[in-house]
């Protein structure tokens, strides 16, 4: 496709769109859409609230004996290496390192960010990793 035929293209897709619309009018029909996602129904929406409700219940990551990050799902807890509650602060230290650097060959390091649960390389499940 050439430059001209996609400029083409492009520029004549409002006019097609505004004569589908005058058509549509002048039938007295319409095109429309039914939601496609199944996820946005209010059914599947509050059905996937109560699931979440009984695994919080079961796992809660807000409970006061255990102050520690954990899996909500699964109640694996992170090990002292995970800092991403701390994301704002391994943030700044990431803008404080590019104060001064060009920008497009600035190279970003995998220690330079925050490492969640799923970045630890043994997680404890029992006493051994």
């Amino acid at each position: 496709m050439t430059e001209e035929q996609r400029s083409l293209g492009t520029m004549s897709s409002p006019v097609c769109s505004e004569y589908n619309i005058a058509l549509q009018d002048f039938n007295r029909h319409a095109f429309s859409t039914s939601v496609q996602h199944k996820e946005v129904t209010e059914a599947r929406m509050k059905r996937d609230l109560a699931k979440l409700g009984k695994k919080l219940e079961s796992y809660s990551p807000f409970s006061a004996g255990h102050p520690s990050l954990r899996n909500s799902i699964t109640g694996v807890v992170a090990d002292d290496n995970v800092d991403v509650d701390e994301f704002c602060t391994v943030g700044q230290k990431l803008i404080d390192t590019l104060i001064g650097q060009l920008v497009f060959i600035y190279s970003f390091k995998r220690q330079g960010k925050a490492k969640t649960l799923n970045d630890t390389s043994g997680v404890k499940v029992t006493p051994e990793k």
